[in-house]
């Protein structure tokens, strides 16, 4: 899923396409450590791109997308599998 939204630090400009991950991302220690030295730009004065995430925020009209199919285009069959998606505004990262 995505959704339009803005920058997670000052001067929060709405200019960011947010991923919103249905399943988790494994990565190894090594990997998280890595995206921790992420800078927010190129200047060696700009802060570290880790714990960068805000409070949930109001929708605001924004739109959520998404490409699942939630229509069912066969009748309903009591051994069929549903399944539903829930996204989180939060990435967590297991190691």
């Amino acid at each position: 899923m995505t959704y339009q939204g803005s920058l997670p630090f000052p001067a929060c400009y709405e200019t960011v396409t947010w991923i919103i991950l249905n399943q988790p991302v494994i990565i190894t220690e090594t990997q998280l450590k890595s995206l921790r030295q992420l800078r927010i730009s190129s200047f060696r004065e700009s802060g570290r791109m880790a714990d960068n995430y805000r409070t949930i925020q109001k929708l605001n009209n924004r739109s959520v997308r998404t490409n699942i199919d939630f229509i069912q285009t066969q009748p309903y069959c009591s051994m069929q599998s549903r399944r539903s998606y829930i996204g989180k505004f939060k990435i967590h990262f297991v190691y």
